[in-house]
């Protein structure tokens, strides 16, 4: 009798300890599937979400199976799980493939955007602006250029003590890197880039100007013809201190970007005489002074170029015959002449170079 409780005893015993295991790893799977459930990635790689105003869930679904890198029923799993499924909010959302899929769900849920970078550098125009401003945003181009060409709408901000007018609004962009939300709407993207323009003419730079008799818009747009003059910062000092010099003197200031503004073409290769008798404020071989506002956002370097008021004794420049892209300077007109008949000469030179090669080829 004792035997047999004894070994119904050691059977119980087995019975318990094989529950206990059975139990153990039960527990163990679900914590395992928990953990993998919310703690693992959702994305196996980094990757980018746009969701528009008018998505829904099955919007953002179709998005992640698109990527071909996201884990679908995860996914769909945890949204129902935080009700994401019913409260998707719009914007630009960067996924880690180093975070959880419960963060992530948690981040899409709240709305908590990225924010994307604006990077720009020389706008031509408002049409330009409108353009590339616009480019990798929600926003549509020709909402943006509506209020950029809306004189209504730029009268609520001033420059140097005047509403803002199609022909100074691009003296409100500074070429730079920006960081915005992607579905920034146009005025407050306008608001931004204004507010970031402001902070750029600081204390020390706005002293700068009033020492060369120049309120911001005036260095924005003498600024803007040095941009379009030559692409060699090295020269650019040199450039801004002829023009500055020619408006000392009263002096026309000559250039032909704004010729090429008031034609309305900005990559016309040669100017004809007919060109600069267009009768347009613009015309700066027709009209002394300033234009009435930049031709292009000119970028920092050409804003510094004026500001730094490089004193030279130039008042003239043409293209090196080089064809180097740099300038020939010049104190006087006649030495101008000369640098000028260098230059074309060597044009011709190069047409019938150009003109032999041709032929060449043709026999």
């Amino acid at each position: 009798m004792v035997k047999r409780k004894s070994k119904k005893k050691k059977k119980s015993k087995k019975i318990i300890w094989a529950l206990l295991c059975v139990m153990l790893a039960l527990a163990v799977g679900s914590v395992s599937l928990i953990v993998t459930v919310f703690g693992s990635p959702v994305v196996e790689d980094d990757m980018e979400l746009y969701i528009g105003k008018d998505s829904d869930f099955e919007d953002v679904i179709d998005s992640l199976e698109n990527s071909g890198i996201a884990k679908i029923w995860q996914f769909k799993l945890l949204s129902r799980i935080f009700d994401y499924d019913k409260s998707v909010k719009h914007g630009y959302f960067f996924l880690s493939s180093k975070q959880s899929a419960a963060s992530v769900i948690r981040k899409l849920r709240a709305g908590d955007q990225d924010e994307k970078k604006l990077t720009f550098n020389r706008l031509v125009s408002i049409e330009d602006a409108a353009g590339k401003l616009s480019k990798n945003l929600e926003i549509d181009s020709v909402a943006l250029f509506k209020i950029l060409s809306d004189d209504e709408f730029l009268s609520n901000y001033s420059l140097d003590e005047e509403p803002v007018t199609t022909k100074t609004v691009l003296a409100c962009f500074v070429p730079n890197t920006y960081h915005v939300f992607w579905d920034v709407s146009p005025e407050e993207l306008f608001h931004r880039l204004y507010f970031e323009q402001n902070k750029f003419w600081n204390k020390e730079r706005l002293e700068k100007a009033s020492n060369i008799n120049m309120n911001r818009t005036q260095v924005m747009t003498l600024a803007s013809i040095v941009e379009l003059e030559t692409d060699k910062n090295s020269e650019k000092n040199l450039i801004a201190s002829v023009y500055l010099n020619r408006l000392r003197k009263g002096m026309p200031l000559q250039a032909d970007p704004t010729v090429k503004f008031a034609v309305g073409d900005r990559k016309m290769k040669r100017i004809l005489f007919s060109d600069l008798k267009i009768d347009s404020p613009y015309n700066t071989y027709m009209y002394k002074g300033l234009p009435p506002g930049p031709i292009c956002t000119p970028t920092t370097s050409s804003i510094n170029a004026v500001l730094s008021n490089h004193k030279s004794p130039y008042y003239y420049f043409c293209a090196n015959p080089d064809f180097s892209g740099s300038h020939l300077f010049a104190e006087t007109g006649a030495e101008h002449e000369l640098n000028a008949k260098a230059y074309h000469a060597a044009l011709e030179e190069k047409k019938i170079q150009k003109q032999e090669e041709k032929e060449n080829k043709q026999v």
